[in-house]
């Protein structure tokens, strides 16, 4: 964007608009590849946590 003497938009310079886009989507991408990887790990997690609370649940059943 450019601008005039008064500070208003003169121009826009669409010929470089699709390197931003290009930059924003790959950090978006980024940042998705990332999150998918933090939710993977979040579920592996919480099925370890589930199956050790089973594992007790089924030791405790047992005792009685």
């Amino acid at each position: 964007v450019e601008y005039d003497a008064d500070g208003q938009v003169e121009t826009v310079h669409y010929e470089v608009l699709p390197t931003l886009l290009l930059a924003e989507v790959q950090r978006l991408e980024r940042d998705r590849a990332a999150l998918a990887r933090d939710l993977a790990a979040a579920q592996s997690q919480l099925k370890a946590l589930a199956d050790r609370l089973a594992s007790l649940e089924t030791r405790e059943a047992a005792r009685r």
